[in-house]
């Protein structure tokens, strides 16, 4: 009896993480919420849109009718993210990633935003190494920007509500 349990238990986990995708063709948007028109009700899952061969060009995912992420994928054969957003439940950007394609260039940046959808922070990253780190306040560089330049040079500038105060390198 146990036994039945314990599958009944991981058939419904297993099932309650499948999300639904469909394509964005089978959404509206309507006052900011994603509806599915076959029905008319409030959207969760996945909504795709691919071109005519078949090649993923980007997904929107949605819960209780809000977007959470948009994902973009390089025109390529293989499924290669070049941006991804995520966003806060009142569909504001929350943080934007950007992805070179270059596989000797692994360049990534990363900005993050408030709720208000401003600003927070830019970093960039060349592999695993910050390269470039800048904080924002109110939407205007502030506090001490880092960055590291293609010859190892490390340059620093201290902002004050986007007025440049003071810049070194060494």
């Amino acid at each position: 009896m146990k036994l039945f349990y314990v599958i009944i238990f991981l058939l419904t986990t297993v099932f309650s993480q499948v999300q639904e995708r469909i394509k964005t063709s089978e959404i509206y948007i309507s006052k900011e919420i994603a509806y599915k028109e076959s029905n008319n009700t409030i959207f969760t899952g996945i909504a795709e849109y691919r071109k005519n061969n078949g090649h993923l060009v980007f997904e929107k995912e949605y819960t209780n009718g809000y977007i959470t992420k948009y994902t973009l994928y390089y025109n390529t054969d293989e499924k290669i993210v070049s941006d991804e957003t995520l966003y806060y439940e009142n569909n504001i950007k929350k943080r934007h990633i950007i992805f070179a394609s270059s596989s000797d260039y692994p360049l990534k940046t990363i900005t993050d935003f408030d709720l208000n959808g401003k600003k927070t922070l830019e970093e960039q990253y060349l592999g695993d190494k910050l390269i470039y780190h800048c904080e924002y306040f109110n939407g205007k560089k502030h506090g001490t920007i880092y960055s590291i330049d293609k010859n190892n040079v490390k340059h620093s500038c201290t902002y004050n509500n986007g007025k440049k105060i003071k810049y070194t390198a060494s």
